[in-house]
């Protein structure tokens, strides 16, 4: 597990993380801007794919709960 890509994860998800890495690079083109995705793996086995770092985190503040990775 990467533990650099860890800060991105708000701290009430921390613990249900089983692995965390960068996919691959894109390009979006409505922001004209490469995009590297961060996989998230949780330990209840989905797979969550966010766009890039900082995305990750605002979305799992924002629309998201713990008690959905459980």
């Amino acid at each position: 597990m990467n533990k650099q890509l860890m800060k991105y994860i708000p701290k009430e998800y921390k613990e249900l993380v089983e692995d965390i890495y960068e996919g691959e690079k894109v390009w979006n083109e409505i922001t004209n801007v490469w995009n590297t995705y961060l996989i998230v793996e949780w330990k209840n086995g989905e797979v969550t794919e966010f766009q890039n770092k900082s995305y990750a985190r605002n979305v799992l503040k924002e629309f998201h709960s713990p008690e959905e990775y459980k």
